[in-house]
């Protein structure tokens, strides 16, 4: 597949990367932090779909929210943009993490607009923990490093447990740096660390859509039976797990990942 980034105008401009292919339109969002980089090499395996993915506000290359209100509905919005710059009438949603989370309220609010749903490894709440987690973030200054050989080094998940090695660490990590005036910091705005993330619990009922809720096996943000716990709660859900992955699914199994968002979409 061939890969083409591209902006879609607006407050604040987006950007998204399509990756080529041909068949029934998919449109990948990421977590907190990440970008459509992540899923480089799990797109490119949807063979007989086109699959495309967007930077949230905020992340990536897309620009930054100019007041800083971050939460679920701008990026309910994001979403709807992206579909529009692409010339799309109704696609798959294939969403990890924070990403699954804002999947959810896509799906409530925009469901005619769904094919189908895949929400991977996501919280459908906060708990105090990372509520407070957070907030301690966002009051700390954004770090600024002198060379990229500081920077590159200091990259970590969150959570950090990966079947990623340190090398692969690394190439991602090249795609979550920005240079400013003063060295190199990541591509993301500190603001997000006050990102509003209500509990998505009252809308699993509204999601009409199949939707298949997609776990690590090994994660510990949402276990087994916390995605059946999820998936009872909506008309038409199922759920599988992605054997020796953590949370971050799409970079730890892309092979698996792929496979199985294949098949579901592909179900009858």
């Amino acid at each position: 597949m061939a890969f083409e980034t591209f902006k879609v105008p607006g407050d604040p401009p987006l950007s998204l990367t399509r990756f080529g292919g041909q068949g029934e339109p998919v449109l990948l969002l990421h977590g907190l932090g990440g970008n459509a980089y992540w899923w480089k090499d799990c797109a490119p395996l949807l063979a007989g779909f086109e699959p495309a993915a967007l930077d949230f506000r905020g992340h990536g290359d897309s620009g930054w929210d100019p007041s800083g209100a971050y939460g679920v509905s701008a990026f309910v919005e994001d979403v709807d943009r992206a579909r529009q710059a692409l010339g799309w009438d109704r696609f798959h949603l294939v969403a990890h993490s924070m990403g699954a989370r804002v999947s959810i309220s896509y799906a409530g609010r925009y469901g005619e607009r769904l094919k189908r749903l895949v929400a991977i490894d996501f919280l459908a709440e906060f708990g105090k923990h990372m509520a407070r987690k957070y907030k301690i973030a966002g009051r700390i200054a954004p770090p600024v490093y002198p060379t990229m050989e500081a920077i590159v080094p200091r990259f970590r998940l969150e959570p950090p447990e990966t079947m990623l090695d340190r090398t692969a660490l690394d190439r991602f990590a090249l795609h979550c740096i920005r240079r400013v005036p003063s060295g190199f910091a990541w591509k993301m705005d500190w603001q997000l660390f006050q990102v509003r993330y209500e509990s998505a619990r009252p809308e699993f009922p509204r999601v009409q859509v199949p939707t298949l809720i997609v776990y690590g096996e090994k994660s510990d943000v949402m276990s087994a039976a916390q995605a059946a716990e999820v998936a009872a709660l909506m008309p038409n859900a199922r759920v599988a797990g992605i054997a020796g992955a953590y949370h971050h699914v799409p970079l730890d199994a892309p092979r698996e990942l792929a496979a199985a968002i294949s098949g579901f979409l592909r179900s009858v």
